[in-house]
């Protein structure tokens, strides 16, 4: 179960980032340099963090959210282990 939310969280961010590659710039920047028929400029590309300033904010959630559940985890087979250790003692 724990494998397959973390399958779907890493399906989840590669089809965030591959959508935002900006493909319908690609494209329109193709046709405008087919109609000219001249070299096209070398504009510097934009930073990712300028195109999608909100991109940071999913990833720190989601690797806090990966990180808590790794500790509620341990704590849980802590809280488990202690009691079974407890019960052999009695």
């Amino acid at each position: 179960m724990k494998r397959l939310i973390l399958l779907w969280l890493i399906v989840a961010a590669t089809i965030t980032v591959t959508a935002l590659t900006p493909v319908v710039e690609l494209v329109a920047f193709a046709d405008s340099a087919a109609a000219t028929n001249s070299s096209p400029t070398a504009d510097e590309p934009v930073p990712l963090t300028d195109r999608v300033p909100w991109l940071i904010y999913v990833v720190l959630t989601s690797s806090s959210v990966a990180l808590a559940w790794i500790l509620f985890s341990l704590a849980r087979a802590r809280m488990k282990d202690t009691g079974r250790h407890e019960e052999k003692q009695t």
